[in-house]
Order: C-alpha cells, then sequence, then structure tokens
C-alpha cells in the first residue's frame, strides 16, 4: 500500500471482504495467511481480523515465517 494510504484501515477493510466472500459464498472452512517477523503491518490486518497468530520455529522460508488462521465461524 502506499505510504500515503497507510494506518487507515484500508487493508483490513479489503481483508475483512475477502473474508466475508470466503466464508459467504465460497464456504471455505479455514483461511490461512502468512507474512515475515518484520511485517507488523501485515500481522496487525491477520489480528484485526481475528486471526490465530503462530510463529515458525525457523527463519526459512521469510514468507512463511508468521502464520494466521481464521476458521469460519459457521462450520
Amino acid at each position: 500500500m502506499h505510504p500515503d494510504h497507510r494506518g487507515r484501515g484500508y487493508a483490513t477493510e479489503a481483508a475483512r471482504a475477502l473474508v466475508d466472500f470466503a466464508f459467504g459464498p465460497m464456504r471455505l472452512a479455514r483461511i490461512v495467511a502468512t507474512t515475515e517477523y518484520d511485517n507488523g503491518a501485515s500481522q496487525a490486518v491477520m489480528r484485526h481480523l481475528g486471526m490465530r497468530m503462530h510463529e515458525n520455529a525457523l527463519d526459512q522460508p521469510a514468507w512463511f515465517q508468521v502464520v494466521g488462521i481464521l476458521d469460519n465461524p459457521a462450520r
């Protein structure tokens, strides 16, 4: 996201729309998101969505250092 637009909740709003679509019309049971240890913004979005956060004990691959899991409450 462009720096001028960070911190305004846009990423969380977009992610919430994707969660609603995934758990609604797509009827998915679970969403998994991954990011790096130092990507606090992505981790904040995951937390705002209510994801359970887990840290990978291994530092590689970098994109799999932090894992967020969100289960469909309707399932």
